[in-house]
């Protein structure tokens, strides 16, 4: 059968930094719902999903995976660095804004999180 994608462990390698920041999104939504009295650690938790999305970036293989529909090469990690880096700075900046508005929630991060994948 041709149009068949083969996914393997390179294949799931390749997709880690991008399934962990949608993970940790969904998880910071689930927090904000059931867990609320979490939320002054919403900040960390986007900071250490960023941080584990930089490792796996560093630790992708480099090639094409997806039937050559998904590339990593040293481009693609440093775009992938510069992005980390403006994520966390975002964090960093907002979180003394939310908390001394009251706004500080699951949903800033999340979608912040969903914005860098």
């Amino acid at each position: 059968m041709t149009g068949l994608i083969r996914v393997g462990p390179e294949e799931l390698a390749a997709v880690m930094p991008e399934t962990i920041l949608a993970a940790t999104g969904c998880l910071l939504v689930l927090l904000d719902a059931f867990a609320p009295r979490l939320r002054a650690w919403f900040a960390t938790l986007s900071l250490a999903g960023i941080a584990a999305s930089l490792y796996y970036l560093l630790r992708a293989p480099a090639g094409a995976s997806f039937g050559g529909r998904l590339e990593t090469s040293a481009l693609t990690s440093l775009v992938g660095i510069l992005i980390a880096a403006t994520a966390m700075i975002a964090v960093l900046v907002a979180k003394p804004y939310l908390r001394r508005t009251g706004e500080e929630r699951g949903e800033f991060y999340a979608l912040l999180l969903w914005g860098h994948v």
